[in-house]
């Protein structure tokens, strides 16, 4: 019984930061279109820029919301 309990507790463990993504709002700079990804941009990328919240958003519907509001962004996802 304790060995099943263990189990569960360890899926649970395992599959909670997969839901606690951080999405980020990308611009590339050649297009000047913005895409929503769950890795943050290097600073020292020049095919991409960071925009938006530095810190990210915390659902992917949040970050193309956002996106519509960016004037960087020329089309919207």
């Amino acid at each position: 019984m304790k060995a099943k309990l263990m189990a569960c507790i360890l899926v649970v463990g395992v599959a909670s930061p997969a839901s606690a993504a951080t999405y980020y709002i990308w611009s590339s700079n050649r297009t000047q279109k913005c895409s929503v990804s769950i890795r943050k941009p290097l600073p020292q990328s020049r095919a991409h820029t960071l925009v938006g919240s530095e810190a990210g958003y915390k659902s992917r519907k949040e970050a193309t919301d956002a996106i519509r509001s960016i004037g960087v962004c020329k089309t919207t996802p």
